[in-house]
């Protein structure tokens, strides 16, 4: 198993690298759908290196995983998160004329491989791990970041072509 406080460390950079990369993607975005899907992302990432730091302050002064959660960790359910960014987006877009940012795509490619990074990290991490404590804290992270790459998917897909996501939602409608 690799040196869990490594781990740590490495997944402390990756999220920190995270919310920097959404937070300069959002920059150069006008795109309300995309502004906003970039920012909520930010958020979670932010929170999910306190996770990280968290963890490596609690094994660095232990030298074990700790038994007890130092934090208390809060699921963003993919739903809800989707519901606020559409809302939000669609607020801005009333507002303001909704213009494509430049390389849009390449933006939501590299966001979504970097998904897949930590999603492989942490699914390597989980399955290393001695401790069921530490398993489900990875798996938990597992869970969350291919909830991020399930609302990058989304939202590239509505920016794509709006009447066919559309249609797509309100296909129970059309099926009966």
């Amino acid at each position: 198993m690799r040196d869990v406080l490594g781990v740590l460390q490495e997944a402390l950079t990756v999220e920190h690298d995270g919310e920097a990369f959404y937070r300069r993607a959002a920059d150069t975005c006008s795109n309300p759908m995309a502004r906003e899907t970039f920012l909520a992302l930010a958020e979670v990432e932010k929170q999910h290196a306190s996770y990280f730091q968290a963890y490596y302050d609690a094994m660095s002064a232990t030298k074990q995983w700790p038994a007890a959660s130092p934090v208390e960790l809060a699921p963003h359910e993919v739903p809800a998160m989707a519901k606020a960014i559409y809302d939000q987006a669609r607020c801005d877009a009333q507002e303001c004329d909704v213009v494509m940012c430049a390389e849009l795509h390449q933006l939501y490619a590299t966001a979504m491989d970097k998904e897949r990074q930590s999603i492989a990290l942490y699914q390597t991490q989980a399955a290393e791990s001695d401790s069921g404590d530490q398993q489900t804290f990875f798996q938990f992270l597992v869970g969350q970041e291919q909830g991020h790459l399930e609302i990058l998917a989304n939202t590239q897909k509505y920016l794509d072509d709006p009447s066919h996501w559309f249609f797509d939602q309100e296909q129970w409608i059309v099926e009966g």
